[in-house]
């Protein structure tokens, strides 16, 4: 944490492995689950604190400041798992608007509307909920397929920001340009690893 400039960031990288394939790019709903309990032990103590505050002494004074997530920059199938949207074949298939998949890639595809975050996880809710009871499972694949979406809550949901006002959790995917193939190699050197980078906010309150 750095109490001047009121950031923080955090740097990672992952070397490629089977438990990549099985965990960062989940394919099935059970993968899914893992990865989002995860991440949801890995920032939970972030999630508290993005709602009720955290106290940091600055100085003589003592400040409550609350953790923001403003970007996440990774590569497409990270990035699906990270939301929990489905990486196969599906309706919807971009991650921040709600472009069909027919067409994707076609003219008409820039006039489609951002994802709703509040529409869309209110709709995994219910999902999420029909899967945990065991019932209607009819209802459960027509929201599945509607959004794109495991019946799985994505962990990130519960920071403050993302899941309320201003609802960034579909606004804060960011591209990792080392993930773009280029003549000098660049691409292979991504095939060897995973970098991503969460880089985050804290706003001061006395």
């Amino acid at each position: 944490m750095q109490r001047r400039g009121l950031q923080s960031g955090t740097t990672c990288r992952t070397s490629r492995s089977s438990v990549r394939a099985k965990i960062l790019e989940p394919t099935s709903a059970p993968s899914a689950a893992i990865l989002q309990r995860v991440l949801y032990l890995v920032f939970r103590s972030a999630i508290a604190a993005s709602h009720v505050g955290l106290k940091v002494r600055l100085g003589s004074r003592e400040l409550l400041r609350f953790p923001r997530l403003l970007l996440y920059i990774c590569d497409l199938p990270e990035e699906k798992a990270i939301l929990s949207l489905k990486s196969g074949k599906c309706t919807k298939s971009c991650s921040i608007c709600d472009v069909d998949v027919q067409v994707a890639g076609a003219p008409e595809a820039p006039n489609s509307e951002e994802r709703d975050a509040r529409q869309c996880l209110d709709r995994q809710v219910e999902a999420t909920n029909l899967r945990i009871e065991q019932r209607n499972p009819r209802r459960r694949l027509q929201l599945e397929k509607h959004e794109g979406a495991h019946s799985i809550m994505p962990a990130l949901a519960g920071l403050s920001g993302l899941s309320t006002e201003p609802f960034l959790l579909y606004k804060m995917i960011g591209v990792d340009t080392l993930h773009l193939s280029s003549r000098r190699g660049r691409s292979s050197l991504c095939s060897f690893s995973l970098s991503y980078a969460i880089s985050g906010a804290l706003v001061g309150v006395t």
